[in-house]
């Protein structure tokens, strides 16, 4: 039997490290973040707030408001300041375009939103 050699003995000690390294990563880093399977969405017209539980069907941006049947609807959500603001990347040109209605309840240059309840109306999205 050959005498083990200094790299052999450098790359066994690497390769321990890294799996030490790994998992720690997976499993010691706290905890990890659930699935959820609901997404807050606001009417740009009236500023009503759905929450849309998208576990049978997905959404699409902008969706339609189930109460009033047409598209208006945009993720948004709560900041720190108590603002109610929809993502920028959301507000492109086409999406707003699609807006049934008067946007009216949204300042498209911030993505800032007024909104006309915190409470938010529950919608179970049915798959078709």
């Amino acid at each position: 039997m050959e005498q083990v050699k200094r790299w052999q003995i450098v790359v066994f000690v690497a390769a321990v490290a890294a799996m030490a390294f790994g998992v720690w990563w997976s499993l010691g880093r706290g905890p990890t973040a659930k699935s959820s399977h609901e997404t807050l969405l606001v009417d740009v017209t009236t500023g009503d707030l759905f929450d849309f539980s998208t576990k049978n069907k997905g959404v699409v941006i902008p969706e339609r408001n189930p109460d009033t049947g047409k598209i208006a609807l945009f993720p948004v959500q709560k900041t720190e300041g108590g603002e109610w603001v929809v993502e920028s990347r959301y507000l492109g040109k086409t999406a707003l375009k699609e807006v049934e209605g008067d946007p009216k309840m949204l300042d498209a240059g911030t993505g800032k939103v007024k909104v006309s309840s915190e409470t938010p109306k529950r919608y179970v999205a049915k798959r078709h």
